[in-house]
């Protein structure tokens, strides 16, 4: 199974998600997580590694852990490890964590110490034998062991940064049949895509799985709660464990890219006007979308920037400005998307599999969703309409066109995307002078 973990800097700074047999293979630093645990008695246990295990197999050890997952913390990976390993659901005492340089490359270790009540049921796959070791002789018992002469190493090893018993503590456990088992559907993936990475928000496509990682939850929140009330397909929420969602990849291709020409039938096309349609007639979502005075101001505030910058020409600026009022009129709330550009829309043949991306959901105008599908494509414009169904004003749809374009240039750029790409932003802009 491909373990996905944060890949860290020398300050424990998540940097980014990767696979972990990757940050292995080219040393990135990630965070490793164990636990040293007592009985009620006060001896400490120890165990022998398994023949079977590929690291270190049948060596002496008095920690129990492994990697820190995406979503995890370091508490909560401790005690999911002395779930998944010995079967018991313990709560575990952050003690110290440190950067460590093993045998196998460096990484940050969190260090905790749990006290084992009851019975245990150790994984025979990790574990050969288990027994406990009285206090005043753990030192001199151990010390013929090599397994434990590399744990003293390792506590002596360069750049230990001690982090105190300060630091703040997850009441947060996993155990077995949560995130750690649904990672099961990933077994057998040997990339992980970047679909998008921004310091806002990353997903990731590992195998048939996209993973969402948000920096504000209430996206998420919001995401979760709009494809459960969509009449249209969705995908599926396979879990999730702030800060990720992971969601079933849909089949087929999206409806096309903003740039490119789109290969779907005007069929294809049709069905995704359809599709706006039947979301637009579904009962509103309980949270509001912007109010209009928000929108104008807005407006105002990047044409602003984007003259002063010298960004586009001004009469490029003022041109689209004076299109964009058009669409600036009261309008009858329905349930929107948001967010319904082409990318969104996954279609295979001429049917609809699903749409995606739905954290900007609200209630807001139906001709806003209609401008974003068909932004940078306006030759598809009456197919879409036709599968829509109904009569709309295309003036208002072409001038949604022209204020979301001026409104996205700004955060496209901070966010290091190029609206200057042919057949996008800047584009369409010039388009309506």
């Amino acid at each position: 199974m491909t373990e996905l973990v944060k890949h860290v800097d020398d300050q424990d700074r998540v940097l980014g998600v990767v696979g972990r047999g990757a940050a292995v293979h080219h040393g990135w630093l990630h965070r490793i997580s164990t636990s040293i645990w007592r009985d009620e008695d006060g001896r400490f246990l120890v165990y022998r590694r398994a023949e079977r295990l590929p690291r270190f197999p049948g060596y002496y050890e008095v920690t129990f852990g492994g990697a820190v997952n995406v979503g995890e913390s370091y508490q909560a990976a401790a005690a999911r490890e002395l779930a998944e390993e010995l079967g018991v659901h313990v709560p575990v005492r952050f003690v110290l964590k440190f950067l460590c340089h093993g045998e196998r490359g460096s990484y940050w270790l969190g260090i905790h110490e749990a006290v084992i009540t009851g019975p245990v049921d150790p994984d025979p796959r990790e574990v050969a034998w288990l027994g406990p070791i009285l206090r005043n002789t753990t030192g001199a018992r151990m010390d013929r062991h090599a397994a434990t002469r590399r744990l003293k190493q390792r506590c002596r090893a360069r750049g230990r940064r001690p982090a105190g018993r300060g630091q703040p503590r997850s009441r947060t456990r996993l155990t077995r049949g949560d995130v750690g088992d649904h990672l099961a559907i990933l077994a057998d993936v040997e990339e992980v895509k970047v679909v998008v990475a921004h310091h806002e928000r990353a997903t990731l496509r590992v195998g048939d799985v996209f993973l969402k990682i948000d920096a504000d939850q209430t996206r998420t929140d919001v995401e979760v709660e709009a494809m459960a009330m969509a009449p249209i397909p969705t995908p599926e929420v396979l879990w999730r464990k702030p800060p990720v969602l992971a969601l079933a990849a849909l089949p087929g291709t999206a409806l096309g890219r903003l740039g490119e020409p789109s290969t779907a039938s005007s069929s294809a096309w049709a069905a995704a006007g359809a599709a706006a349609r039947m979301l637009h007639d579904a009962p509103l979502p309980p949270w509001p979308g912007r109010r209009l005075d928000e929108i104008a101001s807005d407006l105002d505030g990047e044409c602003e920037w984007l003259v002063t910058n010298g960004v586009l020409p001004t009469d490029v600026v003022t041109r689209n400005r004076r299109v964009a009022e058009a669409a600036l009129r009261p309008w009858t709330p329905v349930f929107t998307h948001g967010d319904l550009q082409i990318t969104h829309v996954f279609v295979h043949g001429d049917e609809i599999t699903g749409v995606i991306d739905w954290s900007e959901a609200c209630q807001g105008d139906a001709l806003y969703d209609l401008a974003i599908l068909t932004l940078g494509h306006e030759e598809h414009l009456g197919d879409v309409v036709a599968g829509y169904g109904t009569d709309v004003d295309l003036d208002v749809i072409r001038a949604w066109w022209s204020l979301r374009s001026l409104l996205a240039i700004r955060w496209l750029v901070e966010h290091g995307f190029d609206p200057s790409s042919p057949g996008c932003e800047f584009d369409v802009l010039r388009s309506r002078v």
